[in-house]
């Protein structure tokens, strides 16, 4: 057996300690720009987008072969948000959307996609994957604190987050967040707080099975692991969000299929974890008032039969797709024929799809089915931590995020598990 792997253990790179203190100080301001104020916005730019841009330049100056080695790496990506960046602009213009806009939109997903997923995988591999995954974590772990506090009513946690949306145009954003009393964290949404944490999940639970596999050759059930899903459902609780409940119930089951004989195990210590973390607070509200993740009566709820009726109808009606300007809520009139006799259709007037799959096949249209074959090809080669995805996978299907849609966190996270497996040999070498 080999020996342990330390987390404290330098990361094994050929940069200097300053290059790697420098390295992961870029990596948690880009991180904490997209997490905590991704709508502050300088005459009419992104902040986040400035640094990113900024952090890009310097990186092609100072690491040009690690720039070159990301590159090569993650072109299947790149090519695919160039591919659909394409793909976009045609739809678009067959729509007739203006140049202009069809530039900005390509500005602000596809190319923002590609500078901070190869800026954020470089700045990781100088700061190696200890302090990647450490950096990650403990940005999304701290709102998730902030969000802990929020929802016990801790008005310093609400006035934080007030004072950082002073930075941002979301007045009428957080007031109604302040009426409907869910906690957001250091989020701009409490559906984003949630997205954070299925990521933030995923990249701990990666980096443990990684370890695990280094130090003793196979992967057993962990318990760090089970206290991650716990800490993820708690997260859901508080911010009033059902999906990642759903998806870690589902990815329990999955995780001890694939413990042989470690299936009880799983089951009393999650559930002592689950005891442990969110017990006393689960019993407080279910003593006050019924939790939103337990309602099946809310709009939220009652709406998604019509949300997702209406967007096969939209898709149906137009397989070409919209284009980038597309807005659901645009075209209600022409289908409330046919949806008003559906629970609760108002939804169709104002809210989005709700559906990241229905988002994405109405925009860029059944061309989609070109790319299929390369999404594939990255699918089957993730397909051992894919399992780790699974909450976030569930949640983005009930909301409005996802790759290449609202969603950067998530090529941080690539980013952070960009380093291979090898790599941890030469962590364990350099001790």
């Amino acid at each position: 057996m080999r020996n342990a792997i330390t987390w404290s253990a330098s990361p094994p790179t050929l940069a200097s300690p300053l290059e790697r203190n420098l390295a992961a100080a870029g990596l948690a301001l880009l991180l904490v720009l997209n997490v905590v104020l991704i709508g502050w916005w300088v005459s009419g730019v992104p902040v986040r987008g400035l640094v990113a841009g900024a952090l890009m330049c310097a990186v092609l100056v100072a690491y040009p072969q690690r720039m070159m080695q990301a590159i090569t790496k993650f072109a299947p990506v790149l090519w695919l948000g160039a591919g659909l960046a394409l793909l976009g602009a045609v739809v678009s213009l067959a729509n007739g959307t203006g140049l202009v806009e069809i530039f900005v939109a390509i500005t602000e997903v596809h190319i923002q996609v590609a500078i901070t997923l190869l800026v954020a995988v470089v700045l990781s591999d100088v700061a190696g994957m200890r302090v990647a995954t450490m950096t990650f974590v403990a940005v999304i772990g701290f709102s998730v604190l902030i969000g802990l506090l929020q929802f016990i009513e801790v008005e310093g946690a609400w006035n934080i987050r007030e004072a950082l949306g002073r930075f941002q145009d979301e007045e009428v954003h957080l007031k109604d967040a302040f009426i409907h009393g869910r906690p957001l964290g250091l989020a701009f949404s409490p559906i984003q707080f949630s997205t954070h944490a299925c990521l933030a999940f995923a990249v701990f639970a990666i980096v443990r099975e990684k370890y695990q596999l280094a130090t003793w050759g196979k992967a057993e059930a962990d318990f760090a692991i089970l206290v991650a899903i716990g800490i993820l459902c708690m997260s859901a609780l508080i911010s009033g969000t059902r999906s990642p409940i759903l998806g870690a119930a589902l990815f329990m089951l999955i995780y001890a299929v694939r413990r042989p004989g470690s299936t009880l195990i799983l089951l009393v210590v999650f559930g002592g974890a689950i005891v442990a973390l969110i017990g006393p607070l689960l019993l407080e509200i279910l003593q006050t008032a019924q939790p939103r993740i337990l309602r099946t009566d809310d709009n939220s709820a009652t709406g998604r039969e019509s949300l997702f009726t209406y967007g096969l109808m939209l898709f149906t009606n137009n397989p070409l797709g919209y284009g980038f300007e597309f807005t659901p809520s645009d075209h209600w009139q022409k289908y409330w024929q046919e949806i008003y006799t559906l629970t609760n259709p108002s939804g169709i007037r104002t809210a989005e799809l709700h559906n990241y799959l229905l988002n994405m096949m109405n925009v860029y249209g059944i061309g989609l089915i070109i790319f299929l074959p390369l999404i594939y090809a990255l699918l089957k080669r993730a397909r051992y931590v894919l399992i780790f995805f699974i909450p976030y996978i569930i949640h983005i299907m009930f909301h409005n995020s996802g790759p290449f849609w609202n969603d950067t966190i998530f090529w941080f996270a690539v980013a952070a598990l960009a380093l291979p497996l090898g790599q941890l040999d030469s962590e364990q070498s350099n001790q």
